[in-house]
């Protein structure tokens, strides 16, 4: 397929993403809406599973697609340790796990036919007449 016609905007928007995803891994937030037993750790690897296959879909190379791991890991790892100091927050080494997890599946769909969403999208957006140059 073709490389993504606006680089820098998905660029920007995964970042975003990034950044709200730190900032509610230390908001005092508790889950409590009567939803099942370890709704949270899906949320996790929703969350982190989401924004991996994001920059996986903007950085194809291999050695790029790696570092945006690598980074997001060490997000995910930071955010952990740094939630020691954001009660009623807590560290837990099964956030951790769930969100590993959700990189991995972000590897593995970066395999299929999936990784290609945001060309899609691009092509629909930019076909129907939506101009942003």
């Amino acid at each position: 397929m073709a490389p993504l016609r606006h680089p820098r905007l998905w660029l920007f928007i995964g970042l975003c993403l990034l950044a709200m995803l730190a900032v509610a891994s230390l908001l005092p937030v508790q889950l409590d809406r009567g939803g099942f037993r370890g709704e949270d750790k899906l949320l996790h690897l929703l969350a982190y599973g989401a924004v991996t296959a994001w920059f996986l879909q903007i950085f194809h190379r291999p050695r790029a697609a790696l570092a945006w791991v690598a980074a997001i890991f060490t997000l995910s790892l930071g955010m952990e340790v740094l939630q020691h100091w954001f009660p009623p927050r807590s560290p837990d080494v099964r956030d951790l796990l769930a969100n590993t997890l959700g990189i991995g599946g972000a590897l593995l769909l970066s395999l299929t036919p999936l990784r290609h969403t945001l060309q899609w999208l691009e092509r629909r957006i930019w076909a129907s007449g939506v101009e942003g140059d």
